[in-house]
């Protein structure tokens, strides 16, 4: 079975299901997020992400701070930024101000704060970030 089989068979499960998959044991939540991570030939739908709810949080901030490919990290905290909550917030603020990421990696954490905080927060939070970063 493909990854991208296997990831829309969880989300229509998830779906099926009728809720969030915050009642999973960790390891099926880890298995469905590494799944979504796995596609990479179109995005999961962010209803996907939000099935798997906050308890995804931990299991993708892990992976952030996994030093892993860097695609895997990006979307990860793309991830987050539609999970949302304070967690997540300072893994993706914390994500930009890293000098030592990969810009695609710090890209992708501007990103996702752009879209979970509102815009002046965002702005506040980011600029000394976006200012010292050389890229």
């Amino acid at each position: 079975m493909t990854a991208t089989t296997l990831a829309l068979a969880l989300v229509l499960a998830a779906q099926a299901e009728g809720g969030p998959a915050a009642s999973l044991p960790e390891a099926d939540l880890r298995r469905r997020v590494e799944a979504y991570l796995g596609v990479i030939d179109r995005p999961i739908p962010e209803e996907a992400w939000r099935s798997l709810g906050p308890g995804a949080v931990p299991v993708l901030e892990e992976i952030v701070r996994s030093r892993t490919a860097s695609w895997r990290r990006s979307n990860a905290l793309l991830a987050l930024a539609v999970l949302g909550g304070e967690r997540a917030e300072a893994v993706l603020l914390e994500a930009a101000r890293d000098g030592s990421a990969p810009w695609s990696v710090r890209a992708a954490a501007v990103r996702g704060a752009g879209h979970l905080l509102p815009p002046e927060r965002a702005l506040a939070a980011l600029r000394p970030a976006l200012e010292r970063d050389a890229d």
